[in-house]
C-alpha cells in the first residue's frame, strides 16, 4: 500500500474513532445506557472499517466477513437504541443476537457459493434495507420530539442508503464489485460520503441527546416553577384560612363580650335607677335642712348644707350622663369656652396635688380666647379626674421622688382642622409597652387590680364628642413619663 494512501486511510479511521468518543465525552452528565450503546456501536463500525481498509494484511475473506459483521452489529445496536427511545424496547438480547449470527451464516454461505462477486451486492442490498428501516425509525422519533439532531441522523441514514444503492447498481451494470479503494472519482465521492455518514451517526445522536437533556431541564424548571406557584397559592390559601379562623374567633369573643357588656349595661341602668331615688330624697332633705338652718340664723351650717346639696346634684348629673352614655341616645353637649373647659375639676386637681405633694404646672388659655368646643361639662370633669387619677397612681406605685404633673389646654391644627389639645403629662415610670388593641378590646386593662376600664370610659366619652384619645409614653431619659392627650374639634366661630 502506498504511504500516501496509508496516511489517508489512517486519517479517515482516526476521524471515525474520534467522532463517537468526542460525542460521548461532550454529553458528560447527560449520558445514559442508550447513549453508551449508540456510541459503542459507532466504535464497532469503525473497527469494521479498519478491517476493510487493511484487507491486504488480514486477507480478503476475513476482512469482508469482519467488516460486514461489524456493520450488521452496529445497525442492530442502533435499532435497539431507537426502539428504546420510541418506548418499544426489544424483548431481551436474544433476537438481536440471533440476527447477528444469522447474518454471519448468510454471508459465509453466499461467499461459499459465489465468492466476493456475490457477497458484495447481497450484503449491500440487505444493509441498505436495514438502514432504510432505521431511517423510518428516526422519522417516527422525529415526529415525537422534533429534534434537529434527528434531522442530521436521518440525513446520514438516507445518504448511506444511497451509497449502498449506487454500489449495487454499479454491480448490476458492470457485473463486478465496485472497489471503494481504487481512488477513482466515483469511489472518492462514495468514500467521502460514507465517512460523512459515519460522522453524522455520532454528531446527530449527540445533538438529539443534548436537546433532550435541555428539554428535560426546561421541563424540570417549569415543573419546579409550577410547584412553587402551587405552593405559594397553597400558602396564601392557608394564610387566608388562618385569617378567617382568627376573624371567626374574634367575632365569637366580641359577641360574647358584647353580651357581657349588654348585661353590664342593664345592670348599670338598674344601679343608676336604684341610686337616683335615694339621691333625690337626700337632695330634698338637705335643701329643707338648709332652709331651717337659715331660719335659725345658722348661716355657716346652711352654707355647708348648700355644698352638700350642690355635690349631691352633681352626683345625680353624673348618673344621668352615665345612663345616656350606656344607652342608645346621642350624648347631650353644650358649647363651652376653653377657659371654662376644666370646670370644677380644676379645684379638685389642685387640692389633690397639694395633698399628695405633687408639683402642678398649669398651661391654661386666657379668658380672651373665643374658641369653644361641644362637650358635656360633668363628663368632662370625669375625664380629667380619671386621667389625673391614673397619673397619681403611677407616682404611688413607682414611688416617684419628685412627682410632677403638667396640664395644658391649647388650640392646635390637626390635618388642617382646628381643634383643642388637652394634655395631662406626668414624670412617672411610663408604660413599658402600649398594646395596639388597647381600645379595640372593650375589656382590655393594663392594671393588675381594679376594674381597669378608666381609659375605655374616657375614650367612649371623647368619641361621643367626635374627639380622640392619644397616648405617648417613655420609660427612660429626661422625658420619662406618660402623656395623655384629648383632642376635641372646635366649633365654628
Amino acid at each position: 500500500m502506498h504511504p500516501a494512501v496509508l496516511l489517508l486511510n489512517l486519517i479517515g479511521l482516526l476521524v471515525m474513532y474520534m467522532a463517537p468518543l468526542l460525542g460521548w465525552y461532550m454529553l458528560r452528565g447527560g449520558r445514559d445506557r442508550n447513549s453508551d450503546l449508540w456510541f459503542g456501536a459507532a466504535l464497532v463500525y469503525a473497527v469494521g472499517a479498519s478491517m476493510f481498509v487493511f484487507q491486504p494484511l488480514v486477507g480478503l475473506r476475513w476482512a469482508s466477513t469482519g467488516s460486514l459483521m461489524a456493520s450488521w452489529t452496529t445497525l442492530t445496536l442502533f435499532d435497539v437504541v431507537l426502539c428504546r427511545e420510541l418506548g418499544r424496547p426489544p424483548r431481551g438480547w436474544l433476537r438481536p443476537g440471533l440476527g447477528i449470527v444469522g447474518w454471519i451464516l448468510c454471508c459465509q454461505l453466499v461467499w461459499e457459493l459465489g465468492g466476493r462477486s456475490m457477497l458484495q451486492p447481497f450484503s449491500l442490498a440487505v444493509l441498505a434495507a436495514f438502514e432504510l428501516y432505521l431511517l423510518l425509525q428516526v422519522r417516527h422519533l422525529y415526529l415525537r420530539s422534533s429534534s434537529r439532531g434527528l434531522v442530521v441522523l436521518g440525513l446520514s441514514f438516507g445518504l448511506i442508503v444511497t451509497v449502498n444503492f449506487v454500489r449495487v447498481v454499479l454491480f448490476l451494470l458492470t457485473g463486478r464489485p465496485h472497489d471503494l479503494l481504487d481512488f477513482s472519482g466515483l469511489s472518492n465521492v462514495l468514500m467521502m460520503t460514507t465517512l460523512g455518514c459515519v460522522l453524522s451517526y455520532s454528531m446527530g445522536y449527540w445533538g438529539y441527546m443534548y436537546e433532550k437533556e435541555h428539554r428535560a431541564k426546561l421541563a424540570a424548571a417549569e415543573e419546579a416553577a409550577r410547584a412553587a406557584e402551587r405552593q405559594q397559592v397553597a400558602d396564601e390559601y392557608a394564610h387566608q384560612l388562618e385569617q378567617l379562623v382568627q376573624q371567626r374567633d374574634r367575632m365569637v369573643m366580641v359577641n360574647s363580650r358584647f353580651s357581657v357588656l349588654n348585661s353590664l349595661a342593664v345592670f348599670n341602668a338598674g344601679i343608676v335607677h336604684e341610686i337616683s331615688q335615694p339621691l333625690q330624697s337626700i337632695l330634698t332633705s338637705v335643701e329643707v335642712l338648709a332652709m331651717e338652718l337659715r331660719a335659725l340664723e345658722r348661716t355657716d351650717l346652711a352654707a355647708q348644707a348648700d355644698d352638700i346639696a350642690r355635690l349631691t346634684l352633681k352626683v345625680s348629673h353624673v348618673l344621668n350622663a352615665l345612663r345616656r352614655l350606656m344607652g342608645a341616645s346621642p350624648p347631650q353637649t353644650e358649647p363651652v369656652a376653653l377657659v371654662d373647659l376644666l370646670g370644677d375639676s380644676l379645684s379638685i386637681i389642685v387640692s389633690e396635688c397639694r395633698y399628695r405633694g405633687v408639683h402642678l404646672d398649669l398651661d391654661l388659655p386666657t379668658p380672651a380666647g373665643a374658641c369653644k368646643v361641644a362637650i358635656h361639662r360633668v363628663l368632662m370633669e370625669r375625664v380629667m379626674l380619671n386621667l389625673v387619677s391614673n397619673a397619681m397612681e403611677s407616682f404611688q406605685e413607682a414611688k416617684t421622688e419628685q412627682p410632677h404633673l403638667r396640664i395644658g389646654v391649647r388650640e392646635a391644627q390637626v390635618q388642617g382642622r382646628a381643634c383643642v389639645r388637652i394634655t395631662v403629662q406626668d414624670n412617672g415610670p411610663g408604660l413599658q409597652d402600649i398594646p395596639t388593641d388597647l381600645f379595640a378590646d372593650p375589656l382590655h386593662t393594663s392594671k393588675p387590680t381594679g376594674l381597669g376600664v378608666g381609659l375605655q370610659f374616657v375614650r367612649a366619652i371623647v368619641g361621643g364628642w367626635r374627639g380622640q384619645l392619644e397616648i405617648a409614653s417613655q420609660t427612660k431619659g429626661p422625658d420619662r413619663g406618660t402623656c395623655m392627650t384629648v383632642v376635641l374639634p372646635t366649633l365654628p366661630a
